[in-house]
This record gives C-alpha cells, sequence and structure tokens, in this order.
C-alpha cells in the first residue's frame, strides 16, 4: 500500500481516538500538527461513513458473508471476510454454511487477498462551506473458497437409501411347519446370468431385455422351479448370488473389467431392484426349507454382486433358517452328506483344471468322503456338461455349465452368439447321488 494511504488511513484513526476523549477540534490539530480543517474533515468523514462502514473496510461485516452450493458430488463455499485466514477460519466457514461433515469432506481450500477502496464524498462543514471533499477509504479483504467432495457419490447414497427402505420392511418368510421328511434331498437353484440393467432392443437383437423384464424374468424363474420341484422331499436349498447377476460393476456402466455396457435404468434403481429380487428369492425358497445362499462374482459383477450379498446376509442375519456366505473366494463349496458341490463362474479357471482345484481345497472338508462331485459355472451363457473319469486319487467329477435367463445384447448379436435358450434350472441330491433336475423356459407374462 502506498505510504500516503497508510499515512491517511492511520491519521483518520488518531483523529477519532482522540475525538472520543473528548478533545476540540483546535487541541486535537495541535496534537497531531495538523490544520483545524483537516481535523473536522475527518470527523465528519466518520460521522458520515459510520452507518455504512466498519473500520478501513467498506463492505463487508466481522462475522464475513459465506456462500454455499452443490451439485453432484461436489460443493463449494465461499467466505468474504476482513480477517487474515487461520485453521479456525476454515472451522467457522463449516459450521457457517451448515456443511455436514458425515456427507462431504474437504477436497481443498485456499484464500486470495487485496486492498480495496471506497470513494466517499462528504461536507467540510468549515465556516459554512459546502464544497464537497473526497476521501478513498482502503482497506484488507479476504476471499476463501472450498471446495468439497462427497465421502460417497451420490449414486451410492441414492443406492443405499433405497436398500435401507427395503431393508425396514424385513423378512417376509411363510412361516413353515416342521416336518419331518422321508430321505430328504439337497436342492440347488440356478439362476444364472441374469444380467439385471442389461438393455436390448428386439429389433435389433431378436428380443428386448431392460431392468423390468429382468426382474419379471427372475421372479417367474422362481415360481415355475417351486411349482416343478419335489418340495414335500427337499431338506435344504443352495442358492449361489453373483454370478453376473447385475449387467455392470459401477455407476460408469462398466463391467468391473472397465467394458462399457449397453444398459438400462439408473445405478441406484438397477441395485436396489437386483437386491429386492435376490430377497424374493430366499423369501420363496425358505418358506419351503432351509436356504444356504453362495455368493459367486462374476465378470460383470464383481462388487455390485457382493455388497448385494452382504444385504442378504444383514436381511436375514436372525433367520435361523438362512445362511449367507460372503467370503472372498471366488470359489464356494457345499457338502450334502455324501455329495460335495462346487461353484465358481467360469471365466478365471480352466475348465481341464477344476477336478484338481476341488481335491486340493476340500482335501480335508469333504472330498474323501463324497461319493458325488459336482461344479456348477456360468459365464458361457449355454448348457454344456463335462465328466471326468476316475483316475488315480481323482474321483470322476461332473462340471455342469447353467443356460443364461437373460436374452442377447447388440454386442453378442453382431458376433453372432445367438440361438442361447434363456431358462434356470434346478437340480436335486440325495444323500449319496444326483437324482434329477428341471429345467423352466424364462417367461415374462404373469
Amino acid at each position: 500500500m502506498p505510504v500516503a494511504k497508510d499515512r491517511s488511513v492511520e491519521l483518520s484513526k488518531k483523529v477519532d481516538e482522540l475525538t472520543r476523549k473528548g478533545m476540540t477540534q483546535r487541541q486535537i490539530a495541535s496534537k497531531l500538527h495538523i490544520a483545524p480543517s483537516t481535523v473536522c474533515r475527518y470527523q465528519n468523514l466518520s460521522k458520515a461513513s459510520a452507518s455504512k462502514i466498519d473500520g478501513d473496510d467498506c463492505r463487508i461485516p466481522d462475522n464475513g458473508v459465506v456462500s454455499f452450493s452443490s451439485a453432484g458430488d461436489t460443493a463449494k463455499a465461499e467466505y468474504l471476510t476482513k480477517q487474515l485466514p487461520t485453521e479456525q477460519t476454515l472451522e467457522g466457514i463449516l459450521k457457517e454454511c451448515g456443511a455436514d461433515l458425515s456427507v462431504w469432506r474437504v477436497k481443498e481450500w485456499s484464500y486470495k487477498a487485496w486492498t480495496t477502496g471506497m470513494k466517499l464524498r462528504i461536507n467540510s462543514g468549515i465556516d459554512g462551506d459546502k464544497e464537497k471533499i473526497d476521501r478513498i477509504s482502503y482497506g484488507k479483504q479476504y476471499s476463501i473458497h472450498v471446495v468439497f467432495q462427497r465421502i460417497a457419490p451420490k449414486v451410492f447414497k441414492e443406492a443405499s437409501d433405497l436398500l435401507w427402505a427395503k431393508f425396514r420392511d424385513g423378512s417376509k418368510i411363510q412361516k413353515r411347519p416342521p416336518v419331518k421328511k422321508t430321505d430328504p434331498m439337497l436342492g440347488v437353484v440356478c439362476l444364472f446370468d441374469a444380467h439385471f440393467a442389461k438393455l436390448a432392443w428386439g429389433a435389433e437383437t431378436g428380443k428386448d431385455y431392460d431392468l423390468q423384464i429382468a426382474e419379471d424374468v427372475w421372479c417367474n424363474a422362481i415360481e415355475d422351479l417351486l411349482a416343478r420341484s419335489p418340495c414335500s422331499r427337499i431338506g435344504k436349498w443352495v442358492l449361489p448370488i453373483g454370478n453376473d447377476l447385475v449387467h455392470i460393476d459401477n455407476p460408469d456402466n462398466k463391467t468391473r473389467n472397465g467394458t462399457p455396457q449397453d444398459t438400462d435404468g439408473r445405478y441406484a434403481k438397477i441395485i436396489a431392484t437386483a437386491a429386492s429380487s435376490a430377497k424374493y428369492a430366499v423369501e420363496r425358497l425358505a418358506s419351503v426349507a432351509d436356504v444356504d445362499v453362495v455368493w459367486v462374482p462374476g465378470n460383470h459383477d464383481l462388487t455390485t454382486s457382493f455388497h448385494i450379498a452382504h444385504y442378504l446376509s444383514g436381511v436375514f442375519h436372525k433367520h435361523d433358517g438362512v445362511s449367507v456366505d460372503v467370503s472372498p473366494s471366488p470359489r464356494k463349496y457345499v457338502t450334502w452328506n455324501e455329495v460335495l458341490l462346487g461353484f465358481t463362474h467360469g471365466n478365471e479357471e480352466k475348465i481341464a483344471d477344476l477336478p484338481a482345484i476341488m481335491a486340493t481345497e476340500m482335501k480335508t472338508k469333504g472330498w474323501a468322503k463324497s461319493k458325488v462331485a459336482d461344479w456348477f459355472l456360468g459365464h458361457v451363457h449355454h448348457s454344456q456338461k463335462f465328466m471326468t473319469k476316475h483316475v488315480g486319487e481323482h474321483k470322476g467329477v461332473t462340471i455342469r455349465t447353467m443356460r443364461s435367463l437373460a436374452s442377447t445384447d447388440s454386442w453378442h448379436h453382431r458376433k453372432g452368439y445367438i440361438g442361447s435358450i434363456q431358462s434356470a434350472e434346478a437340480h436335486f441330491y440325495t444323500k449319496s447321488y444326483w437324482d434329477s433336475c428341471v429345467s423352466v423356459i424364462a417367461r415374462t407374462t404373469k
């Protein structure tokens, strides 16, 4: 700031101070070695600006001015003040703007300073002289900018809110009377590769598919399988969840490997619909027998299916007849008397290696006493069955790949991957052998 401006500000302060002490204009002029007319000018200036300014600054009150605005996952706050910013200033901004720190985090903050001046015009008041006198009031101002980032992206919050709304509804499992079942069987329900949110246009691919169709197909498949299953003999169900239950793995509508997908619906709606449908499947199966849910990550939905499996774990945590395995291993195993079953999506392991993998991972957990050893895979969207011979320590293993509930999308149609039948299956095992299988064709009608 120029020296002349500093002197003017300092002189104005001294005149105000001596005036408050009750000194006359001549006494002040004598003490400060200035003319009485100058003293009068500063005194009139102080009176004229008392209602407009505070101290040396002309526009900002002592407590500052705060503005706050948000858009999507970011927000901004601006604070205008006359005080030099400190860490305490930042705390004050957060308090003043009402930013919820359970939702927002401070990403960065900065400030800039500048000198401002305001031109004041007053009457001199000396000997009746009405001459206009200009005076510039100088002062420092500071502008503080704070950038906030959502702790959790908005789409995740929307999905969480929808899921919690459904979570509060609780489970709706029909109470079943205790029945002693003779020679009970294990039922494996295969609702593989449902691809919730896949978008297909019938004019292009031959058949429509979207989020609502996926929900209808899923729920109808459950009802059709139950109608054709020997429910009176079922002692336990196994329900694999995952296996590309959801078509995408993030709000960018991409798979976990970053491949863009044709997608129907907002991320929050997709997750809520898939989770609700999975919950419906567990409730319907649990009305017949106990249910073991196993999470099997797919190549499309590693993250989304993991969260849905945890959601199911929370919903049914007080229900003794439902267990949910959300362990991080991509392969899951279930034992039932002399039956050993393995589940994996099928996009990572070589099919020829699966018998040896099962024998190694279950060496002390059921491999030795099992008479039946089967694998259930998805991924390829069509039905296949491989059987290995009993060689050395490796007993014969059956590897089954399941059909998909979803129709063909644009990319698969262009590549010629067509003709697969949309269907779901349920396989039934007695204590020591595979018994039977039922298959139902996907349908959207009630």
